[in-house]
C-alpha cells in the first residue's frame, strides 16, 4: 500500500462513488467550493484506490496543519466497498489502510 496526493477530482469522485461512507458532501465539487486548497490523499493497493481522505491545509509560519474541510458533514477516511464478506478481512484491510495513511500524514504535517 502507498499513499499519494491526487490532483484529479475525477479520481476522488470515483472513490466516493464506490464507498459506503461517502455523502454528497464528500464530492470534489462540494469540497472545493468552500476551500479551493483541498488536498486529496488516496491509499493505493497496486493501481487501485482503496481509501482516501480530503484535507484543508492551513500554513502558519513553519507549521502546516491539516484539518477537515469546511461545511462537510462527514470528512473522515473513506474506503471502497469491501470485496470480502468476512468481517475479520474487512477490519484488517481498513486498519492497514488507516495505518498507511496516518504514517504518511504524520511525516507531512505538523498537526492533523
Amino acid at each position: 500500500m502507498k499513499v499519494e496526493k491526487i490532483d484529479a477530482p475525477e479520481l476522488w469522485n470515483q472513490l466516493i462513488e464506490n464507498s459506503e461512507q461517502s455523502t454528497v458532501f464528500s464530492s470534489a465539487n462540494w469540497l472545493s467550493a468552500f476551500a479551493p486548497d483541498i488536498d486529496f490523499y488516496c491509499v493505493f493497493q497496486g493501481k487501485e484506490i482503496i481509501a482516501g481522505v480530503a484535507l484543508y491545509v492551513i500554513k502558519k509560519g513553519f507549521f502546516k496543519k491539516a484539518v477537515p474541510p469546511l461545511l462537510s458533514s462527514y470528512c473522515g477516511i473513506i474506503f471502497t466497498k469491501p470485496s470480502s464478506n468476512r468481517q475479520s478481512r474487512i477490519e484488517s484491510f481498513s486498519l492497514n489502510a488507516i495505518n498507511c495513511l496516518c504514517e504518511f500524514l504524520e511525516k507531512k504535517y505538523s498537526y492533523v
